[in-house]
């Protein structure tokens, strides 16, 4: 099943059993007029705002057409604060449009807030944190429990469906990194809301790309959300790491290819350890 990314044009799929493209820039709305049939798209930054509006459309009428596209929209519009250069209010503003025909949105802390029109404060996403290794496991969920709960009134002004999945990522504590997962279940007024934590790694390039491709793959092969999302976020960490210790250049972005068969056998495993689980639990 190809994937498009950065790095290759025709990447493959690792776990094998879904097709997916992942768009970036223009090459998204492009592979959509192909009217190619895809189990899932996952959109990137879009360099036109006019053509986000264009793309809805067309993701709208693939659901039509396949009731079981999955389609997870990373708005890639800002980081650290501070949007990219050519970005503007009009780009943000089809961003929440394109995000109401979204499975799953992964924006950054940045873009959270600039999606919700809440003012971006740098000490409002630290937290005095306690990691597992250094302390017990009872404390460190009481932490983890406090900084879910002081995000429930950015992820709720962030919904822009009824049932909606948010992974707001790039939440910079003290010494690590927290990503947030927010299951929405609008239906029956429920959610669902774990985090999980990384160490802090100097960012790259490419990271928001690798992720998403990796919580789809993880998240339709039989992993649960929360266990597709520590998956997720350990290889994307794996890659920073390989990155900084070998030197990699900076202009190649996050570089994955050396670590990802070792990762995928554990994803793998993982998997197959679920699988035995279910069937013994029937």
């Amino acid at each position: 099943a190809p994937i498009n990314d950065k790095h290759n044009n025709n990447r493959m799929s690792y776990l094998d059993s879904v097709s997916i493209v992942s768009s970036f820039g223009d090459r998204a709305y492009i592979g959509m007029e192909e009217d190619e049939k895809y189990d899932g798209v996952i959109s990137s930054f879009i360099s036109d705002s006019d053509r986000i509006l264009e793309y809805r459309e067309k993701i709208a009428d693939a659901k039509l057409d396949n009731g079981r596209l999955l389609y997870i929209c990373d708005p890639d519009f800002a980081k650290n604060g501070e949007k990219y250069a050519s970005v503007t209010d009009k780009h943000i503003a089809n961003y929440k449009k394109l995000m109401e025909v979204s499975d799953i949105i992964t924006p950054n802390f940045t873009e959270a807030i600039m999606l919700t029109d809440m003012e971006y404060d740098e000490n409002s996403q630290k937290y005095s944190i306690i990691k597992y290794e250094n302390d017990t496991k009872e404390k460190a969920d009481k932490t983890s429990k406090k900084i879910i709960e002081s995000m429930f009134p950015l992820l709720d002004k962030i919904r822009f469906k009824k049932n909606q999945i948010t992974v707001i990522t790039g939440i910079e504590l003290y010494n690590a990194v927290l990503t947030i997962l927010d299951i929405y279940d609008g239906d029956h007024g429920r959610r669902q809301t774990s985090c999980n934590y990384a160490e802090k790694v100097e960012s790259r390039t490419g990271v928001g790309d690798v992720f998403d491709a990796m919580f789809f793959e993880t998240s339709t092969n039989g992993l649960s959300l929360n266990d597709a999302l520590i998956a997720s976020t350990s290889f994307v960490n794996s890659a920073l790491r390989y990155s900084r210790d070998y030197k990699i250049d900076e202009k190649l972005g996050v570089f994955f290819e050396p670590i990802i068969h070792s990762n995928i056998n554990l994803i793998r495993k993982k998997i197959e350890e679920k699988k035995k689980k279910d069937v013994k639990g029937v």
